[in-house]
This record gives structure tokens, C-alpha cells and sequence, in this order.
């Protein structure tokens, strides 16, 4: 196909999936994050994290709560029993909803500088864990890191991405890993032990554009994007297809119920001025919206 043609093509798909693609809220939680993150759903139950805060908010057994602990948390990997196990600051951590008691599994203390690294973000592939950190500070200035974790512990992937973000694995092997400092989203594959094996560029979005978290539904990638109100919806090779506005400016992170065909969606309201506030007036909640493909 020539390049006129398959630019032609594309636009028509773009029209097709911008018409049968689209967004109708049902619900939003009341709790204002200033940093709303890392949401986790599993059949009955979701929670997610306000990073700066250092709280973490759970809907599980029908009872919404939000909790304050001590460590600064990033990520949900698992809600299970009455606990919630995440990544934060200090490595990760399990937390009893029952006895709001808050412990330490795996510590990250002797791995890189605690006071001036955070955790950032995380997920799953290949059946191991990553987490990633990000400079407390500075991130224009000094590169985060990605770890796999496993039991014997953590191992470095990668310190050359200064926020990353996103973590959609979207066949097994393979994960997207955003800068979003940089406004790129990379292809890391892994083997069969997470160990990495390539990393390709997958996406470069246009200033103004910040990839934040996201999740894979059916064939499409979505991927929340910071100061533009959006999600990105885009195939499986990095092609954008169309944009969901969100009645926030700053959302963070998206994950999908199968059951209900429900995309859950945290944001942010910190930085924004009263005018920016009255204009996106759900910034810092997190919302649920009915996703519509046909």
C-alpha cells in the first residue's frame, strides 16, 4: 500500500473508532486526591493511592474508606483478604484494612537513596512485579529506576528513565513503560525470567501531552494523559486512534472491569488554580465511566 493510501486508511479507521469509542460517567468517589494513582480492580473490589497524601482509598466488601499510613505509596498490586498489597517509598508493603496495620515486606532501603527517590509506578509481567522510583525533587534532572522484583529480591532493569510511568503489559513479555518526562512510551520485552531482552520507542505524544498510567482493553491501549483532560486510546503498535475527554485535566491512571465494561480513572488537583478547578470540576477524584465500543 502506498503512502497516500495508508494515510487515507488510517484517517478513515481514526473517524471509525472516534464514532464507536466513547465515555459516559456513572459515578465519582467524593475524596479529593492531590495526587490520585496506582488504582487496582479486582471481580468485586477496587482501591488506589493519593501519593502525597500517603493514603491509601479502598471500595472493598461494598464499604468505601480511605486509610493514612506511613510510607508513601505509588502502585496497588493486589487487593485480597481484607489486605492491600502496593508498592511505595520504602519498597513493598501490606496493608490490614481490618487492624490498620501497615507492613513492610521487601525493603528498599539499601538499594538506592530513600531520601531522594520515590516510588512512581508499577505492575505486573511475566508473573513478576516491577516498581519503579523517580527523583523526590529533581526528575528533569537525574534518571529514575525500574526494578523486577522476586524472591531473591530486586533487580535493576533500568536507570535511564527519569518518570516512569504507565506499566500496561500487553502481551505476555511485553510492557509499556512510559518516560513522562519526556513524553515517550517504550517497549520493553522480557524473557521468560522478567529479565529485559530490547526496548524499542513505541509512542512520542506532543507537548502538552504527558503519558501517565493506563491499561490494555481488548486491542486497545489506554493511556491517561496528564494536563490534557484525555485518554489516548491507540492500537497495539503505537497508533493513536482517538482521545476520551475526562472531566479532569490532570488524570493519572485507568484500569478496566471486564464484568461491567467499566473504565475506573484517578486524577489530580494539585497545582491548579481555582479557574482550572471550576473548569475540570472532577480533577483529584476518581471517577468510573461506562465504556462504550460499539
Amino acid at each position: 500500500m502506498e503512502l497516500a493510501q495508508k494515510t487515507l486508511f488510517f484517517l478513515k479507521m481514526t473517524t471509525l473508532y472516534q464514532q464507536n469509542i466513547s465515555l459516559d460517567l456513572i459515578r465519582s468517589f467524593e475524596d479529593v486526591c492531590s495526587l490520585g494513582e496506582g488504582i487496582n480492580l479486582n471481580k468485586n473490589d477496587s482501591a488506589w493511592v493519593d501519593i502525597n497524601n500517603n493514603r491509601i482509598h479502598a471500595n472493598v466488601n461494598s464499604f468505601y474508606n480511605s486509610y493514612d499510613i506511613k510510607s508513601k505509596p505509588s502502585v496497588i498490586f493486589q487487593i485480597k483478604n481484607n489486605e492491600i498489597l502496593y508498592g511505595a517509598d520504602s519498597g513493598i508493603v501490606k496493608y490490614d484494612l481490618d487492624n490498620f496495620i501497615e507492613k513492610i515486606l521487601l525493603n528498599i532501603d539499601d538499594i538506592h537513596n530513600f531520601l531522594q527517590y520515590r516510588s512512581n509506578d508499577g505492575g505486573y509481567c511475566c508473573g513478576f512485579k516491577y516498581l519503579s522510583f523517580m527523583h523526590r525533587y529533581e526528575p528533569h534532572k537525574y534518571p529514575g529506576y525500574i526494578y523486577k522484583i522476586s524472591e531473591e529480591g530486586w533487580e535493576l532493569i533500568d536507570n535511564t528513565v527519569h518518570i516512569p510511568n504507565t506499566f500496561i503489559e500487553i502481551e505476555n513479555g511485553k510492557l509499556l513503560i512510559s518516560d513522562s518526562f519526556k513524553r515517550e512510551v517504550w517497549l520493553y520485552e522480557f524473557n521468560k525470567d522478567g529479565n529485559l531482552v530490547n526496548k524499542d520507542l513505541w509512542k512520542i505524544f506532543e507537548q502538552g501531552s504527558i503519558p501517565d498510567g493506563g491499561c490494555k482493553v481488548d486491542n486497545f491501549i489506554l493511556i491517561a494523559l496528564w494536563d490534557n483532560g484525555s485518554i489516548a486510546t491507540l492500537d497495539i503498535n503505537g497508533n493513536e486512534l482517538c482521545r476520551l475527554p475526562i472531566s479532569a485535566i490532570r488524570p493519572t491512571n485507568c484500569k478496566y472491569h471486564e464484568n461491567d465494561k467499566h473504565l475506573w480513572v484517578t486524577s489530580a488537583s494539585e497545582g491548579l488554580s481555582q479557574s482550572m478547578l471550576e473548569k475540570f470540576p472532577l480533577s483529584g477524584k476518581t471517577m468510573v465511566y461506562k465504556l462504550n465500543t460499539n
